[in-house]
């Protein structure tokens, strides 16, 4: 179809794609229109009419384009049409003006001039809205700017509208649209029925097009959907988070818990092998080498300082805080004690700048350090002398041990088993620093460690 404007002329024709309009004049493409304006349904017939529309038949319905206001009117049964599936190639204009479409159930006879546009947009009215539950159906009218109230306990929410001219309401064509998502045809229907909808504020739009393509425009719904919160699906939420948290503090407890335990069971199985364990081996070895019970005070007096040692022990366990005075009096009766068992000339001095206290953990791993290095200066060293200080100035506790031992390489002490390898787990326990050297002789061990009390 060719058709002449005062500035140009254009010449249309249909496509599978759709509508098409070449400008003559430029040879460009002027105007196209693809299917999605026809809803997706084939064009089979193209005609002009003498008020310059365009006019095109579907297998789903009669369109009339106006050109160049770009404006686009459907027209189908409920527009008074007899048919809404149109024949191909059926098509023909009169030379009244009128125009002719054949289609399934007979044929079409449209005055053109009877459509009215003027682009002017049509005010439609939002009458009211129903609530509907399981029980009771209440209509409320609608208020503009009015935020509707709606809880999700409720099945579902129908709104009404209308046109003041009711006749022009029946051959108009309405869609919505809910949160600026896709628009959606009510396909003739003048309510909408709203559900299943998230817990918040929700915006919806109507709009329509009467039978002569003007717009029909409609004030904005918003709608406030929540639920009790005992009935939503937060409150689940909120649950299963309780759940969440509940198992994850079972397992840190339980973890804690067995963490702890695992501690204590290294702790004691370290503290036993330091000092108990030491303790009864030195009186075996004594009693099995005392064919003639001679050494009989000896034995007793290992067993003796194995009970010292539980004593202390338990002491450690029970008391918070044990002051720097009663610690040098244990390491006194320690020393002693090697001093007349081990026959060895022990030498101990100490200084201390003030009265301090050392937690019970603190002083255990200190009391266990010494004896362990004791224990072992006995076993291996071969020494005649020990000496040791103990000096603790501004919160920092230094101790030096030294012997006159066989010692003359420290790489040696590396393959002494667990003891020195306790001794530097409870230094780091303690946070303790700690060095193993040969002394200024030549041979014999030193070691000095240090720690800031607590």
């Amino acid at each position: 179809v060719i058709m002449h404007t005062k500035n140009t002329t254009l010449l249309w024709y249909l496509s599978n794609e759709g509508l098409i309009g070449i400008n003559l004049i430029t040879n460009k493409i002027e105007i196209q229109l693809d299917l999605l304006n026809f809803n997706n349904k084939k064009p089979i017939a193209l005609l002009a009419d003498n008020r310059g529309r365009i006019w095109v038949s579907t297998y789903g319905g009669l369109y009339a384009y106006e050109y160049p206001i770009n404006n686009i009117i459907k027209l189908e049964t409920r527009n008074g049409l007899i048919n809404n599936e149109f024949n191909f190639k059926s098509a023909a204009l009169m030379q009244d003006g009128k125009l002719v479409f054949g289609g399934l159930n007979g044929y079409d006879i449209v005055q053109s001039s009877s459509l009215n546009f003027n682009g002017n947009p049509i005010k439609g009215n939002i009458m009211g809205y129903s609530i509907y539950d399981s029980k009771n159906l209440i209509y409320h009218h609608f208020n503009p700017n009015e935020l509707i109230q709606y809880n999700t306990a409720n099945n579902y929410i129908q709104l009404y509208f209308s046109l003041n001219d009711f006749e022009k309401l029946k051959f108009s064509e309405f869609e919505y649209q809910i949160d600026n998502g896709k628009w959606m045809s009510l396909y003739g229907l003048s309510f909408i029925y709203v559900y299943r909808l998230k817990d918040g504020i929700h915006t919806i739009n109507i709009r329509g097009f009467d039978d002569s393509g003007n717009p029909i425009v409609f004030d904005q719904i918003k709608i406030n959907y929540f639920t009790n919160f005992f009935q939503s699906t937060n409150f689940i939420y909120f649950l299963f988070l309780i759940v969440i948290i509940l198992l994850s503090l079972i397992i840190a407890i339980n973890y804690t818990n067995y963490t702890k335990i695992n501690t204590i069971k290294n702790d004691i199985a370290m503290d036993l092998h330091d000092e108990i364990g030491t303790i009864l081996n030195r009186t075996l070895f004594t009693l099995k080498n005392d064919s003639k019970n001679e050494q009989k005070n000896i034995a007793i007096a290992y067993l003796t300082e194995a009970m010292y040692s539980v004593r202390t022990y338990i002491k450690a366990f029970n008391i918070d805080k044990i002051s720097t005075h009663l610690m040098i009096d244990e390491f006194k009766e320690l020393v002693t004690n090697y001093s007349k068992n081990e026959k060895i000339k022990y030498n101990f001095s100490y200084n201390f700048d003030k009265e301090y206290f050392l937690k019970s953990k603190e002083y255990r791993d200190f009391k266990l350090i010494t004896y362990e290095i004791n224990q072992n200066i006995q076993k291996h060293s071969k020494a005649n002398i020990i000496n040791t200080k103990v000096i603790i100035i501004n919160n920092i506790l230094t101790t030096v041990i030294e012997d006159d031992g066989c010692l003359e390489n420290i790489i040696i002490l590396e393959n002494k088993g667990n003891g020195v390898q306790n001794i530097k787990k409870r230094a780091k326990r303690l946070n303790a620093e700690i060095q193993f050297t040969v002394n200024s002789l030549g041979k014999g061990l030193v070691i000095e460690f240090k720690f800031k009390l607590n």
